[in-house]
C-alpha cells in the first residue's frame, strides 16, 4: 500500500551524487638544533562528513539528510612525532671530531630516527537485515543506547575483540527502517612506533 506506482513490480532510480565536507585544525612544531637533533610534531583535529554512503546503498534513497554522517575515512584526532638525532660522536661531530678514521668507522656516523603515530579509530558501519521489502536498500539497526563502552576501549587482544556494546542495537521490526544514524560509532584507534638506527661511512669530505 505504500508503493508510489503499484502497477509496476519494481522501479529503480540510480543517482551517483553526494555532498561532503572536511574541516580541520592543523598544528605543527619544528625544532632543529646545532647539535644534531631535528624534531617535528604535528597534530590534526578534524571531521569529515558526507550525505552519501560511499558506494553503498542508502537506507532511504529519497532522504539524503537521513544519510548524513561521518565518512568511512573520518579520523577525528591524529598526532605524529618524528625525531632525527645524529649522535654526537665521530669525526666532524661534537665529541671525537679528530678521532682516527679507524675508530670513527666503528664509533662515528650513527643516527637514530623515530616516528610515533597516534590516532583515533575510523567509523564502523552497522547494518541490519532488510525487512522493509524495498530493494537495494542498506538497512541500519535501531539504536537503543549509545553503544560506546569504556570497558571495551582497551586492547582488542584482551577484551575478546569487542569494539562496542552490541546490546545497544537491535533489528527493526518488519516493514520499518532502523533509527540509527550512519557511522555513529568508531572503531579502536592506533598507536604505532617505529625506530631506526643507521650508520654512515664517510668515503670523502663530501661523499658518505
Amino acid at each position: 500500500s505504500t508503493r508510489l506506482y503499484p502497477q509496476y513490480t519494481s522501479l529503480l532510480e540510480s543517482l551517483d551524487s553526494g555532498n561532503s565536507s572536511y574541516e580541520a585544525l592543523v598544528g605543527r612544531f619544528d625544532h632543529r638544533t646545532a647539535w644534531g637533533l631535528n624534531a617535528r610534531f604535528e597534530y590534526t583535529f578534524a571531521k569529515a562528513l558526507t550525505d552519501s554512503t560511499e558506494a553503498n546503498n542508502p537506507q532511504i534513497g529519497t532522504c539524503r539528510a537521513c544519510e548524513k554522517g561521518p565518512t568511512s575515512y573520518n579520523v577525528r584526532q591524529r598526532a605524529v612525532l618524528s625525531l632525527i638525532y645524529d649522535l654526537p660522536f665521530g669525526r666532524g661531530r661534537q665529541f671525537g671530531s679528530t678521532m682516527p678514521r679507524a675508530m670513527d668507522a666503528a664509533a662515528g656516523g650513527w643516527t637514530v630516527t623515530a616516528i610515533a603515530s597516534f590516532q583515533t579509530g575510523i567509523p564502523v558501519a552497522l547494518t541490519a537485515p532488510n525487512l522493509t521489502g524495498a530493494a537495494y536498500g542498506q538497512e541500519r539497526p535501531n539504536r537503543i543506547c549509545n553503544g560506546n563502552d569504556s570497558s571495551l576501549s582497551g586492547n582488542l587482544r584482551t577484551d575478546g575483540l569487542k569494539q562496542f556494546d552490541k546490546t545497544c542495537f537491535s533489528s527493526p521490526a518488519s516493514g520499518y527502517y532502523g533509527n540509527s544514524g550512519w557511522n555513529v560509532l568508531s572503531g579502536p584507534g592506533a598507536a604505532n612506533w617505529d625506530i631506526g638506527i643507521q650508520k654512515y661511512f664517510s668515503l670523502s669530505e663530501r661523499i658518505r
